[in-house]
Protein backbone atom coordinates (compact mmCIF):
# COMPACT_ATOMS: atom_id res chain seq x y z
CA UNK A 1 0.00 0.00 0.00
CA UNK A 2 1.18 3.62 -0.98
CA UNK A 3 0.50 6.52 0.96
CA UNK A 4 0.56 9.69 -0.53
CA UNK A 5 2.15 13.05 0.32
CA UNK A 6 0.11 15.13 3.22
CA UNK A 7 -1.63 18.01 1.06
CA UNK A 8 -0.39 21.66 2.11
CA UNK A 9 -3.84 21.98 4.19
CA UNK A 10 -3.36 18.63 5.96
CA UNK A 11 0.03 20.16 6.99
CA UNK A 12 -1.19 23.40 7.68
CA UNK A 13 -3.16 21.27 10.77
CA UNK A 14 -0.18 19.20 11.16
CA UNK A 15 1.83 22.31 12.30
CA UNK A 16 -1.69 23.92 13.85
CA UNK A 17 -1.92 20.52 15.95
CA UNK A 18 1.87 20.36 17.06
CA UNK A 19 0.99 24.43 18.58
CA UNK A 20 -1.94 23.09 20.52
CA UNK A 21 -0.35 19.83 22.11
CA UNK A 22 2.94 21.88 23.20
CA UNK A 23 0.85 24.87 24.32
CA UNK A 24 -2.39 23.23 25.60
CA UNK A 25 -4.06 25.38 22.90
CA UNK A 26 -3.15 28.39 24.83
CA UNK A 27 -0.23 29.89 21.79
CA UNK A 28 -1.68 32.62 19.62
CA UNK A 29 0.23 33.44 16.65
CA UNK A 30 0.63 36.92 15.32
CA UNK A 31 -2.00 37.37 12.03
CA UNK A 32 -3.91 34.35 13.09
CA UNK A 33 -2.93 30.88 11.70
CA UNK A 34 -4.98 31.18 8.74
CA UNK A 35 -3.36 34.70 8.35
CA UNK A 36 -0.11 35.94 5.73
CA UNK A 37 2.20 34.84 8.33
CA UNK A 38 0.94 31.42 8.42
CA UNK A 39 0.59 31.51 4.91
CA UNK A 40 4.12 31.90 4.17
CA UNK A 41 5.52 30.23 7.05
CA UNK A 42 3.76 26.89 5.49
CA UNK A 43 4.82 27.74 1.58
CA UNK A 44 8.17 27.42 3.12
CA UNK A 45 7.75 24.29 4.88
CA UNK A 46 6.01 22.88 1.74
CA UNK A 47 8.61 23.87 -0.69
CA UNK A 48 9.14 20.90 -2.73
CA UNK A 49 6.27 19.11 -1.97
CA UNK A 50 5.28 17.79 -5.25
CA UNK A 51 9.26 16.03 -5.32
CA UNK A 52 9.87 12.34 -4.26
CA UNK A 53 12.23 13.62 -1.66
CA UNK A 54 9.75 15.76 -0.10
CA UNK A 55 9.56 14.95 3.74
CA UNK A 56 6.12 15.46 4.35
CA UNK A 57 5.55 15.69 7.99
CA UNK A 58 9.61 16.63 8.13
CA UNK A 59 10.09 19.85 7.22
CA UNK A 60 6.62 21.06 9.30
CA UNK A 61 8.08 20.01 12.06
CA UNK A 62 11.51 21.60 11.55
CA UNK A 63 9.71 25.10 11.04
CA UNK A 64 7.84 24.07 14.33
CA UNK A 65 10.93 23.55 16.64
CA UNK A 66 12.92 26.55 14.60
CA UNK A 67 10.13 29.00 15.98
CA UNK A 68 9.98 27.86 19.67
CA UNK A 69 13.89 28.07 19.09
CA UNK A 70 13.29 31.38 18.35
CA UNK A 71 10.92 32.54 20.67
CA UNK A 72 12.80 30.90 23.65
CA UNK A 73 15.78 33.39 22.23
CA UNK A 74 14.09 36.46 21.90
CA UNK A 75 12.47 35.73 25.83
CA UNK A 76 16.16 35.00 26.84
CA UNK A 77 17.52 38.36 25.39
CA UNK A 78 14.62 40.48 26.35
CA UNK A 79 14.22 39.62 30.33
CA UNK A 80 18.04 39.79 30.80
CA UNK A 81 16.93 43.45 29.99
CA UNK A 82 14.15 43.12 32.07
CA UNK A 83 11.53 42.86 29.96
CA UNK A 84 8.42 40.50 29.87
CA UNK A 85 6.42 39.74 26.87
CA UNK A 86 3.50 37.79 26.84
CA UNK A 87 4.37 33.96 26.71
CA UNK A 88 1.59 32.64 24.33
CA UNK A 89 2.04 34.45 21.16
CA UNK A 90 4.02 33.79 18.61
CA UNK A 91 5.18 36.67 16.39
CA UNK A 92 6.87 36.92 12.39
CA UNK A 93 10.01 36.78 13.65
CA UNK A 94 9.73 33.84 15.72
CA UNK A 95 7.50 32.22 13.00
CA UNK A 96 9.70 33.20 9.97
CA UNK A 97 12.97 34.13 10.97
CA UNK A 98 13.98 38.16 10.95
CA UNK A 99 13.59 40.07 8.31
CA UNK A 100 17.38 39.24 6.23
CA UNK A 101 20.18 42.49 6.95
CA UNK A 102 19.97 44.76 3.91
CA UNK A 103 23.27 44.25 2.74
CA UNK A 104 26.01 41.47 2.42
CA UNK A 105 28.40 43.86 4.97
CA UNK A 106 26.56 41.77 7.94
CA UNK A 107 28.82 38.80 6.41
CA UNK A 108 32.32 38.21 7.59
CA UNK A 109 32.89 36.01 4.86
CA UNK A 110 31.86 38.46 2.38
CA UNK A 111 34.46 41.30 3.66
CA UNK A 112 36.96 38.29 3.45
CA UNK A 113 35.90 37.61 -0.12
CA UNK A 114 36.16 41.71 -0.67
CA UNK A 115 39.62 41.89 0.62
CA UNK A 116 40.66 39.18 -1.89
CA UNK A 117 42.27 40.92 -5.30
CA UNK A 118 40.06 40.67 -8.52
CA UNK A 119 37.29 38.12 -8.91
CA UNK A 120 35.09 41.16 -9.80
CA UNK A 121 32.83 38.28 -12.10
CA UNK A 122 32.37 36.12 -9.03
CA UNK A 123 31.72 39.36 -6.37
CA UNK A 124 29.16 40.21 -8.76
CA UNK A 125 27.59 36.46 -8.86
CA UNK A 126 28.04 36.44 -5.13
CA UNK A 127 25.89 39.74 -4.55
CA UNK A 128 23.23 38.52 -6.80
CA UNK A 129 22.73 36.05 -4.95
CA UNK A 130 22.24 37.96 -1.66
CA UNK A 131 20.37 40.23 -3.18
CA UNK A 132 17.44 37.64 -4.09
CA UNK A 133 17.50 36.59 -0.84
CA UNK A 134 16.10 40.35 0.37
CA UNK A 135 13.98 40.24 -2.56
CA UNK A 136 12.44 37.16 -2.15
CA UNK A 137 12.15 38.58 1.55
CA UNK A 138 9.81 41.78 0.04
CA UNK A 139 8.08 39.19 -2.41
CA UNK A 140 6.78 37.27 0.67
CA UNK A 141 5.27 40.01 2.68
CA UNK A 142 3.54 40.83 -0.14
CA UNK A 143 1.96 38.06 -0.78
CA UNK A 144 3.85 36.89 -3.85
CA UNK A 145 5.48 33.75 -4.99
CA UNK A 146 9.54 33.71 -3.92
CA UNK A 147 11.95 33.46 -6.41
CA UNK A 148 14.06 30.16 -6.76
CA UNK A 149 17.54 30.60 -5.65
CA UNK A 150 19.92 28.25 -7.26
CA UNK A 151 22.60 28.22 -4.81
CA UNK A 152 24.71 26.07 -7.03
CA UNK A 153 28.11 26.92 -8.33
CA UNK A 154 31.12 25.29 -9.97
CA UNK A 155 34.40 27.18 -9.93
CA UNK A 156 36.51 27.00 -12.44
CA UNK A 157 40.36 28.49 -13.00
CA UNK A 158 43.57 27.48 -13.29
CA UNK A 159 45.74 26.29 -9.87
CA UNK A 160 46.20 28.67 -7.60
CA UNK A 161 44.02 31.08 -8.83
CA UNK A 162 41.55 30.72 -5.49
CA UNK A 163 38.65 28.34 -6.85
CA UNK A 164 38.99 26.68 -2.96
CA UNK A 165 39.25 29.75 -0.89
CA UNK A 166 36.24 31.39 -2.57
CA UNK A 167 34.07 28.54 -2.39
CA UNK A 168 34.34 28.18 1.26
CA UNK A 169 33.48 31.69 1.48
CA UNK A 170 30.99 31.39 -0.79
CA UNK A 171 29.77 28.59 1.29
CA UNK A 172 29.65 30.46 4.49
CA UNK A 173 28.27 33.63 3.07
CA UNK A 174 25.11 31.44 2.07
CA UNK A 175 24.98 30.09 5.44
CA UNK A 176 25.10 33.75 6.69
CA UNK A 177 22.16 35.31 4.62
CA UNK A 178 20.34 31.61 5.65
CA UNK A 179 20.31 29.61 2.47
CA UNK A 180 22.12 26.91 3.64
CA UNK A 181 21.96 25.66 7.30
CA UNK A 182 25.79 24.97 7.38
CA UNK A 183 28.35 26.86 5.13
CA UNK A 184 29.92 23.80 4.60
CA UNK A 185 31.83 23.07 1.48
CA UNK A 186 32.86 19.68 0.11
CA UNK A 187 35.72 20.22 -2.45
CA UNK A 188 36.15 17.20 -4.79
CA UNK A 189 38.85 16.63 -7.68
CA UNK A 190 38.02 15.57 -11.01
CA UNK A 191 39.27 11.86 -9.85
CA UNK A 192 36.89 12.08 -7.13
CA UNK A 193 33.74 11.98 -9.74
CA UNK A 194 35.19 9.11 -11.62
CA UNK A 195 33.56 5.98 -12.03
CA UNK A 196 35.66 3.01 -10.49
Amino acid sequence: MKLPNYTKEELQAVFQGLMRRWFNKKMEVEGGYDGHIMKILMRRATQGINEKTFGNIWPVRKAFLEACRRQVERFRLARKDGNYFEDFKMTKEDLLGNKPSLGPDKSPAWKELQELVGLDGVKESILSVVNQVNQNYIREMRGDEPLNISPNRVFLGAPGTGKTTVARLYGRILADFGILSKGEVIVKTPTDLLDR
